[in-house]
């Protein structure tokens, strides 16, 4: 059963001098309770977390990705969300994300990342051309810098994948791309906690999709 965290003042309290010899296991504590967490204040939180790991640890790339990464959480935990409640979310992740493509623009993640940040922005509004082609330009990226990121191919598999087939997408063609990953995902386990973990399921899930149609 998913525990419910919650951060109280002693933790706030303690946090700072934890940051010089500590600094994987506050990481790790943190992005536990992102995984666990259960309402948008609780995310919310961790996130605030996130900011001021990493304004102290600036030459570190993943407190800011995390802290990216807890608002694109949000909207995973409350997917029946309108695209109006999603955009100023989105835009506290895309904030994020424009300062790490400036200080981490060599880290394969951090693309991989504004390329879901962009899907998810897609809706029936008209923007679905405009960001489905903003997150292939920054999936391919991804894969350029790392062409064994399972995250670029999955998720370039699921922008194909709901591309209509006249436009060259659809199960067919996406179906190698999430078969790539998915073996990506299996091969890649490096041991490192703090590294991004997330989209295996649902590229298997995604996977079931394509032999469903």
């Amino acid at each position: 059963m998913k525990q419910i965290f919650i951060i109280t003042i002693l933790f706030f309290g303690t946090l700072h001098p934890m940051f010089a010899s500590d600094y994987e296991q506050v990481m790790a504590e943190n992005i536990q309770k992102m995984y666990t967490a259960q309402s948008i204040d609780q995310l919310t939180a961790v996130a605030n977390q996130f900011e001021r790991i990493a304004a102290k640890e600036s030459d570190q790339w993943l407190p800011a990705y995390y802290h990216a990464y807890s608002y694109v959480s949000i909207l995973l935990l409350n997917q029946s969300m309108s695209i109006t409640e999603k955009s100023p979310i989105l835009d506290k992740a895309q904030s994020v994300l424009d300062r790490m493509k400036k200080s981490f623009e060599n880290e394969s993640e951090v693309f991989a990342l504004q390329g879901l940040v962009y899907q998810m922005r897609i809706s029936d509004d008209g923007s679905a051309y405009q960001f489905s082609m903003m997150a292939d330009e920054a999936l391919t990226i991804a894969e350029k810098l790392n062409p064994d990121n399972p995250r670029a191919h999955y998720l370039k598999g699921c922008n194909i994948f709901y591309t209509p087939e006249q436009f060259g997408g659809g199960p067919t063609k996406a179906k190698p791309l999430l078969e790539k990953a998915q073996n990506l995902f299996a091969s890649n386990q490096t041991g490192n906690s703090l590294l991004p973990a997330w989209g295996e399921e649902h590229c298997a899930y995604m996977l079931e999709q394509c032999a469903a149609k």
